[in-house]
């Protein structure tokens, strides 16, 4: 018995190129075909308005909810004098200044008041994602903030069942969970504006110039390792830290309440 021809990509795709071809000189036809149709049945098709232009809508949407943001963050009161001195004061003592305050949630007293005296008025921060990490680009330095059940530990899972989860969300209510302080560089995975040189002294007394070699020497093997970061953990203060590496030295070191 023999074999059908195979048919080849090109070839059927000219035939589907010759259908569309056909269609198009059918159209006229075809609507001659259902005006007449239409006028047979005394049926009048009413005129329809134009659609409206959805893409100028959502631009007025969006116009006016900046708008009326940037009108309610004028009526707020400056939680802190607005002096450029004392700010980069409070950012270059961020390493220890923020230590107690690591784990206390956004709307307990002092929160607020501490993340503007660093430059950073959390009231004006826009949406969900934006509220977990909070930097200063120029400043070298950068808060996460995160939901309690978010870090892997099973102790803050049982501790928010859904119902109070849901709540936490419905209220942005985050954990500040850790501070980044960062040499002058981009972090990998990063595309935007380089970090500046962090200012000030380095959680634990960890420099940028250390190396693997020097922190082990220091605090001993790391409890975590990854590709291109370490991970140091001490149960007794409910801290980690964790440094990631440019290349041989530190880039950026994290101080915050482990995740594991």
């Amino acid at each position: 018995m023999g074999r059908a021809p195979l048919r080849s990509a090109g070839t059927q795709r000219g035939d589907e190129e010759d259908e569309d071809d056909d269609d198009e000189e059918l159209e006229p036809s075809r609507h001659a075909e259902l005006a007449a149709w239409l006028a047979a049945r005394d049926l009048v098709v009413p005129d329809v308005p134009p659609a409206p232009d959805f893409r100028r809508w959502i631009d007025q949407v969006i116009e006016g909810t900046e708008r009326d943001r940037a009108a309610w963050i004028a009526t707020l009161p400056p939680i802190v004098p607005a002096d450029p001195a004392r700010t980069a004061a409070a950012v270059r003592t961020l390493a220890t200044s923020a230590d107690p305050l690591l784990g206390r949630f956004t709307d307990e007293p002092g929160i607020v008041d501490y993340c503007a005296s660093l430059g950073i008025d959390l009231r004006t921060v826009p949406g969900e994602e934006q509220f977990r990490s909070v930097a200063r680009f120029d400043a070298g330095f950068a808060l996460e903030f995160a939901f309690p059940w978010e870090c892997g530990r099973a102790t803050l899972k049982d501790r928010y069942p859904p119902a109070l989860r849901a709540e936490y969300e419905r209220a942005r209510r985050r954990m500040l969970w850790s501070v980044v302080v960062h040499k002058a560089w981009t972090p990998p995975g990063l595309d935007r504006t380089p970090f500046s040189a962090f200012d000030g002294a380095l959680p634990w007394g960890v420099t940028f110039a250390d190396t693997r070699e020097s922190l082990a020497a220091r605090f001993g093997s790391p409890v975590h390792e990854w590709r291109a970061s370490q991970q140091w953990v001490r149960p007794d203060l409910d801290r980690a830290l964790t440094v990631h590496f440019d290349g041989d030295t530190v880039g950026s070191v994290q101080v915050g309440v482990p995740r594991i």
